[in-house]
């Protein structure tokens, strides 16, 4: 990759109009959330988006607070040149990093700046080849973070925001993807996992253990944020859930002991019992 130019927003904008450039741009989003176009696709972004974009290809951004770009234009890069592509920033901002050393040198004029600006160009290029390989594999990381979820259901020292960074990747960005993945965001999955693991523990051990008790190995040190969250999942406290399973408990003897044949359990062992199944 030869880099032709390093530049940087000097001031915040909101929206830029459509243009395009005979090289290619890498598009640093530095500050700010909004769209961007690209050809005749419309896509957000946020801090961390970062875009690929061949020469001649039309582009322009919006954002009603304001944003604030770098770019790297350059020649000479082996990627295909039909269609841009993006990647995201990984959590402690390694390609931000390596643009902001490679803008530093342009400013500065030294001697050795070129040979600084080059040098930041191939490691920018092989991150972003990198990056964008790993996008293949965001659903196995998707994956294996539910599996961290599951291990640790009943952890009640189980930070989640530091499980999000340990991913590698940008928290917002993982965040998105986990909810496009799942359909809920991390803390939602996570709640729904405990408050299926407290049911679980209601129903075997509701007799022996308190319900303060079952909140604590489900995950839930606050014994009153477990009995609201609870509610807001079951539509009923723990202690009314418990009471449920009894009263389907009562309800279940009394008909096996009056032989109620519309019991589906009571039906079946009489089948076994008559020899038909």
């Amino acid at each position: 990759m030869n880099i032709i130019s390093v530049s940087k927003s000097t001031r915040e904008y909101t929206d830029y109009p459509l243009h395009r450039h005979s090289c290619w741009e890498i598009l640093f989003s530095i500050r700010g959330e909004g769209t961007i176009r690209i050809d005749d696709e419309v896509l957000p972004f946020h801090e961390g988006s970062i875009f690929v974009i061949p020469p001649d290809h039309p582009h322009c951004k919006k954002s009603p607070a304001g944003y604030i770009d770098g770019c790297i234009f350059a020649q000479d890069i082996q990627m295909d040149d039909n269609h841009f592509w993006s990647v995201e920033d990984d959590y402690d901002r390694t390609l931000f990093t390596l643009f902001s050393i490679a803008y530093y040198a342009q400013e500065r004029k030294g001697i050795y700046s070129k040979k600084v600006i080059d040098s930041v160009g191939e490691a920018v290029y092989g991150l972003l080849l990198e990056l964008y390989s790993q996008k293949e594999v965001y659903d196995q990381s998707v994956d294996r973070f539910i599996h961290l979820l599951i291990d640790n259901i009943g952890n009640t020292a189980f930070e989640l925001e530091e499980a999000v960074r340990g991913t590698g990747y940008n928290s917002n960005y993982f965040r998105r993807l986990f909810r496009e993945s799942t359909g809920r965001t991390p803390l939602e999955y996570f709640t729904n996992l405990r408050i299926e693991e407290a049911k679980r523990r209601l129903r075997l051990y509701g007799k022996t253990e308190s319900i303060r008790e079952i909140g604590e190995k489900a995950g839930f040190s606050d014994s009153y944020y477990f009995s609201r969250k609870f509610k807001q999942k079951t539509g009923m406290s723990p202690r009314e859930y418990l009471n449920s399973l009894e009263a389907v408990d009562r309800d279940m003897i009394l008909r096996q002991i009056a032989g109620a044949g519309d019991d589906p359990e009571f039906v079946i062992r009489q089948r076994i019992r008559d020899g038909l199944d």
